[in-house]
């Protein structure tokens, strides 16, 4: 009889902005935005699902749209986040930025 020797069922791991930073103010900590608010009331979602080589990792953040202040900036802010900081600090230990 084949034992298993690893299970992986397919994950979602949603945050809801607001209720993560636990800032009643507004949760961008970017200084050079006018609005720190616009992002209350999204949430940061990540699908996780295997695959042949390990697993795949999606991130979809619902709710940021073309109209706020930081929708231009966000999308190369996650993508430094998701492809260079997770990475690393899966394979050191520590992220960036720290």
């Amino acid at each position: 009889m084949a034992r298993t020797r690893e299970f992986f069922l397919a994950a979602r791991i949603q945050a809801p902005v607001a209720q993560s930073c636990g800032e009643p103010s507004g949760c961008c900590f970017l200084p050079w935005f006018s609005d720190k608010t616009e992002w209350n009331g999204t949430d940061v979602i990540f699908d996780i699902t295997p695959t042949a080589a390990g697993c795949s990792v999606a991130m979809m953040h619902r709710g940021l749209t073309p109209d706020v202040e930081c929708y231009g900036m966000c999308q190369p802010g996650w993508e430094g986040h998701i492809m260079k900081s997770l990475p690393q600090l899966i394979t050191t230990g520590v992220g960036t930025p720290k």
